[in-house]
């Protein structure tokens, strides 16, 4: 299971960075805390983790079933 969570990550880290390559260098973000709110295009390679981590969870929950 540890080599499927680390091929996503490295999947889900290649597909955001060829992103930041098609989106401006500035995003605007609308939080309601202000007008003129922007992040770094590059901000948006810290959510590559995120699809392994929820693979990870849903195969510990069915593990749990069996």
């Amino acid at each position: 299971m540890k080599k499927k969570c680390i091929i996503i990550t490295i999947i889900s880290f290649v597909v955001l960075l060829l992103m930041t390559f098609i989106l401006p260098e500035q995003i605007s973000v609308n939080g309601g805390i202000g007008k003129d709110m922007e992040i770094s295009v590059y901000f948006i390679l810290l959510l590559s983790p995120i699809p392994a981590l929820c693979y990870w969870s849903h195969e510990r929950k069915n593990s749990g079933r069996k």
